[in-house]
This record gives C-alpha cells, structure tokens and sequence, in this order.
C-alpha cells in the first residue's frame, strides 16, 4: 500500500512539473508557423529573396531560381568545382539529371580504366585521388535528390514526377557504387 501511495505521489509530482515547464503562449506557438509562412512565399513567390547582395539568378533543374554557384579554387582540390555547397544554401547550383548523368558516366569511366601503377604509395594516392572524384559526384546526384525531395514536399512537383526521377537517381547511385567496389577490388583496398 505504501509503494502504491508513493507511485502515486510521484506520478502526480512528474505531471505537475511536466506541466509547469510548457510554458508556450500561443505568440510563443504562431511564432513558427509565422516563419513558415514567410519561407513558403519566399520559394514560391518570386524565387529570390534580398540578400543585401547584388546576384543574378540560375534557375535550377526543378525550376526554382538561386544564386550563382560560387568559383571554387581548384588549386588545392582538383575535383572542387563538382563539390558545392548542399541544397538551400547561398551559392550553389544544382545540376541537371542530364548532367549528373554526364558526370557520372565519365567518373565511371575514369574508375573502370584506372590500374593500379607504381608503388604501394603511389596506387593508394591513385585509389584515393579517384575515390574522391567518384564521391563528388555523389555528392552532386545527393544536392539533386536534395532538391527533388524540396520540391515535393513543397507541392511544386507532383508525384509520379518524383518518383521517377528518384529512380533515375538511384540508378545513378547504384553505378557509382559499382564503380567504387570495383575500384577497391582492382586496387585490393577495402575503403
């Protein structure tokens, strides 16, 4: 009886403070639906918001305007102008399918010709160095697939428009997987 009283005190205590911390007003609650609404108009009104910054618009491959993908400095990484920025952010634009699959195509390549040459040190910088450009694509085919899910999710593309792209996507996908495996078989490095 004592153990009950006590679970009972403690649950009544645990609902009490559980209570007592929500302390939301409904200002508090409308807050984000407020800032929902404002990003909603900006993506779907007129594609462009005022950044303080003069920049001309790209449309991307979905239809929604953004700014100018910045110049990498491919000094120091040689495979940096397939690496940008991730969907949403300032600076980036998003490739087409036609594009990625250019991309794609000429990565798979490169990793189905490359043989291992040199030293133990040299293949590893060899895997490395195309391993690395096998990932920037993959990266770009994610920024697109990023994008693709955007626009669904915000009613801009229907449906069966999604899903077949996505398919597109994927097989995408799927060949630069196969690409990097059989790029760790031909140089014997399971990365």
């Amino acid at each position: 009886m004592k153990k009950m009283k006590v679970l009972l005190f403690t649950g009544i205590l645990s609902g009490l403070f559980l209570t007592a911390c929500n302390g939301s007003t409904s200002a508090q609650a409308q807050q984000p639906q407020g800032e929902v609404a404002n990003l909603q108009q900006q993506v779907g009104g007129t594609g462009t918001t005022d950044t303080g910054a003069a920049s001309t618009g790209v449309t991307s491959p979905v239809g929604e305007t953004t700014p100018p993908a910045a110049v990498p400095d491919t000094s120091v990484n040689p495979v940096a102008d397939t690496t940008p920025a991730p969907a949403g952010q300032v600076g980036i634009q998003v490739k087409t399918i036609e594009e990625l699959t250019t991309l794609t195509n000429a990565a798979v390549e490169k990793a189905n010709a490359a043989a291992p040459n040199g030293s133990r040190d040299e293949q590893i910088g060899q895997f490395f160095l195309i391993k690395d450009e096998l990932k920037a694509v993959e990266r770009e085919i994610d920024y697109y697939d990023d994008e693709l899910e955007i626009q669904f999710k915000t009613g801009a593309m229907d449906r069966m428009t999604y899903v077949t792209k996505d398919r597109e996507v994927d097989l995408l996908e799927d060949q630069l997987d196969r690409a990097e495996d059989m790029l760790e078989i031909k140089f014997g490095i399971n990365d």
